[in-house]
């Protein structure tokens, strides 16, 4: 499936982090910035470590890094890292249901505040009756079955600079290097330069039941 949102559709795209935002759905948050609101989870505090000013640091990189895609609104929850199951009551203060499509980190990323996370948002939406179609994204761990493709070309270059906002962590890793490789090699299976790829269960569902039908139909015939 081709992510094509309708003009009318809202979009929440959930970040354990400051730059996963921009590093897993920066293309798609350059594309429909107008129809997207950023959750931040955590603000890069870390209690272990004591990291009070690299906290203060990465909170301005996410806070500009915003301004620069120009989405509709930011939250924060203030969760610190490696915190989010203790602090999971935090997720019911949003209201998931003014939204048609909710981006989390995919189920099967190895960084353990992303599982934590896309785990308290499923069953945030769940708890609250939310109709909105979770979508999983990919960060540290590519997905296993991709099923829903977004040409990203023309937004490379702003997807570039979303993420080199965050200096205090480009510093050390080239994450632009590493995930618009990953774009580009999706891209080519797309038929295009670049893609950003999800999984949304219920498109999957979709398909299985379409399948069947099929089979159906040619059965009768």
């Amino acid at each position: 499936m081709v992510f094509s949102p309708s003009e009318n559709d809202r979009i929440l795209v959930v970040s354990p982090h400051p730059d996963d935002e921009s590093i897993g759905c920066g293309g798609l948050i350059s594309l429909y910035a107008k129809q997207c609101d950023v959750l931040l989870v955590t603000d890069g505090y870390d209690k272990k470590l004591d990291n009070k000013v690299i906290s203060e640091v990465r909170k301005t990189e996410f806070k500009n890094a915003m301004v620069l895609a120009g989405v509709n609104n930011s939250i924060s929850l203030h969760i610190p890292e490696h915190s989010i199951v203790a602090f999971a009551d935090r997720f019911a203060t949003v209201n998931y249901s003014m939204y048609n499509y909710i981006f989390v980190p995919n189920k099967h990323e190895i960084h353990k505040d992303h599982v934590d996370v896309y785990n308290a948002i499923k069953k945030a939406i769940k708890k609250t009756k939310c109709k909105a179609e979770l979508i999983e994204y990919e960060v540290w761990t590519t997905l296993r079955e991709p099923n829903v493709k977004l040409d990203i070309s023309s937004v490379v270059d702003k997807k570039t600079e979303l993420i080199n906002v965050y200096e205090s962590q480009t510093k050390d890793l080239d994450y632009v290097g590493m995930i618009l490789g990953l774009n580009s090699y999706r891209g080519k299976s797309h038929g295009c330069d670049c893609a950003e790829y999800f999984y949304s269960e219920a498109e999957y569902k979709r398909q299985k039941r379409k399948k069947f039908k099929a089979k159906i139909r040619s059965f009768i015939k």
